[in-house]
Parts: structure tokens; C-alpha cells; sequence
């Protein structure tokens, strides 16, 4: 049992990986209550495009490809990448995985795809779909629900790894691209080598679930999350990520820092109540009084030493 959107089932079947998703039929897309539902809609529209182009079926299938090797195929939460149904309607729309590539190529965010000319124009498109699904870098209008981004979840960051992958394939084109390139412990030991970085790793915990990269791209996300703390804390991150003999590691490029480190408060120009309730509360800290530094007051205040013990207490759910 997997949980997602929908609880679906998941397992082995001679050597297949097989996912059975239930649903409920509905008379049409608009009154799908979930989007697990809307499948059935998207199902035969992507049948019609694609019995009229089957060329377009080995297509998607090299889009797909290219994206599992570069680790941004799948829409789940914790990995925010590209979803089987975006791949098609990529496909359905620039006809092949080289046209999509050159398309990209000189394409900057936002990227408005509507298939289907529900718009006048990217821009009507932008002003007409709510904020929250416009966030990110790319917007195809769904061709069966004019109001929803079926590309909504894609993120800048698996937006930026595949334009890169893109445009690297167009100067230097090679199979070698479209096979996954693979990440264990050993190669990132050397390379944190070559660049004179310090490494921090731990080996991960068994069974945390079946499919090692649904454990993968939530450890990832929580990776993120940690690095953003780390950074607050003044230590500077160069690397991170999760090999696949179920190690995660931080490249730090030094692991020596100073003891203290600024605590900022309001501007110096705050309203008098939040400057002054700063003053009261590190009026009497150890490292010293508030002072101004660039435009705000600022105190002195340590800085977490002990890093192992922060990443294992952050990370404890996944870490042996």
C-alpha cells in the first residue's frame, strides 16, 4: 500500500513493477473529486492524440527515459518533477523529444503551453489562472480543465537540472545521457577530494519503505529543509544529496567557525515597541548588548558546534 492523493497498491509482477490506483467514473472531468479520478479523462484524450501520431508514443517514451536518468520523473510531493502526463502533453505539443529540446533551449520561465488555444495568449493565461498554480516555471493548461496547470508541481530546482541536461544534449549529443548516472559513496568521497571540501556522511536505515527512491526523494526534501538550517547557522553547504548504496551526506567547504554568530532583529528605524522589546530580551546576553550592523540591531549569539549530533537529531527517522 502506497499513500498518496489515493491509497494505491504497488508490487512485483515477473519483474514488472505493477500500480493499480483506484478510481471513480464520472461523467465528466469537471465533477472528478479527485485527481486520481481525472485519470479516466486524460487516458482516452492522450489515446486519440495519440492513435492519430503513434509516432509520438516512442517519443514520449525518450522524453520519459531522459527524465528518470536525470532523476526528475515523477510529480510526488517530495520530489516535485515531471509526471507521466506532463511528459505526454510536452510531446503532444512539440512533437518530438529533439523539437522539445531546441524549444527549450531559448525558453525562459514562465513556459505557457496551452494545447488546446483555451487562451488568447500565455498572458491571458497567467491572468486568469489563480496565483498559486502559475508559482512555478512552467504552466500547461490542462486540455480538459482549462482552470488547472497540469504542470503545477514541477519545481525551479527539477526545472533547472532538466533545461541543463537539455542543452547539454544539444551540444554534445550521447546515449550516455539518457542512462542514469548513478551516485555511491565512494565517488562522492573522491570528488569531495578533488575540491578540498569536508564530508559529513551516515548510512541510511533499512526498510524505510520498497522503493528505495520514494525513501530517496523524501530524504532529499528533509535534506533541503536541514541545509536551509544550516545555512542560518552560518555554515556554508557545497553539496548534498543521497547515493544509491543508501548513504546521505553534506559537503561543507570548511567545518571551522567562529563560536558566535549575529542574531538579527528589527531595522533600527522599527516601530519603538519592536526595537525596544528586542533591547529587553538580549539586554543582559552573555556574548554582549544589541548593536547596529547594516541598518538593523543585531546580538552576539553561539553558534550550534556539535554538527553530527544536529544532522543525526534532524535526520533521526531515516539514519541508522
Amino acid at each position: 500500500m502506497v499513500h498518496g492523493t489515493r491509497d494505491y497498491y504497488k508490487f512485483d509482477y515477473d519483474g514488472f513493477d505493477v500500480e493499480i490506483v483506484p478510481s471513480v467514473k464520472y461523467g465528466s472531468p469537471e465533477k472528478a473529486g479527485n485527481s486520481a479520478d481525472i485519470s479516466y479523462f486524460h487516458i482516452n484524450y492522450l489515446k486519440k492524440k495519440f492513435d492519430n501520431n503513434p509516432k509520438l508514443r516512442n517519443e514520449v517514451l525518450l522524453l520519459k527515459q531522459f527524465l528518470k536518468a536525470n532523476d526528475v520523473y515523477g510529480a510526488e510531493s517530495a520530489r516535485r518533477g515531471f509526471s507521466g502526463y506532463v511528459s505526454e502533453l510536452l510531446i503532444i505539443f512539440c512533437r518530438s523529444f529533439k523539437k522539445l529540446a531546441e524549444i527549450f533551449e531559448s525558453a525562459k520561465p514562465k513556459i505557457v503551453i496551452d494545447i488546446e488555444k483555451h487562451y488568447r495568449n500565455g498572458e491571458e493565461v497567467l491572468d486568469k489562472l489563480d496565483k498559486s498554480k502559475t508559482a512555478g516555471p512552467l504552466i500547461i493548461v490542462d486540455p480538459l480543465l482549462p482552470d488547472r496547470n497540469a504542470s503545477a508541481g514541477v519545481s525551479y530546482e527539477a526545472f533547472s537540472e532538466f533545461m541543463f541536461r537539455l542543452r547539454y544534449f544539444l551540444m554534445e549529443p550521447m546515449i550516455k545521457l539518457f542512462n542514469p548516472r548513478g551516485l555511491n559513496a565512494k565517488l562522492v568521497e573522491e570528488r569531495s577530494g578533488r575540491r578540498g571540501t569536508k564530508l559529513v556522511s551516515f548510512r541510511i536505515k533499512e526498510g524505510l519503505h520498497s522503493d528505495f527512491d520514494v525513501t530517496k526523494a523524501k530524504l532529499l526534501r528533509k535534506v533541503r529543509q536541514l541545509v536551509n538550517e544550516l545555512d542560518n547557522e552560518g555554515w556554508s553547504v557545497y553539496s548534498y544529496g543521497v547515493t544509491d548504496d543508501r548513504k546521505v551526506f553534506i559537503e561543507f567547504e570548511s567545518l571551522s567557525v567562529s563560536r558566535a554568530k549575529k542574531h538579527y532583529g528589527p531595522f533600527v528605524w522599527a516601530e519603538k515597541k519592536h526595537f525596544e522589546q528586542f533591547f529587553e530580551k538580549w539586554k543582559n546576553n552573555e556574548l554582549g548588548k544589541p548593536y547596529v550592523f547594516r541598518n538593523k540591531v543585531v546580538v552576539d549569539v553561539y553558534r550550534k558546534q556539535d554538527l553530527d549530533k544536529e544532522i543525526k537529531n534532524y535526520l533521526k527517522d531515516y539514519l541508522c
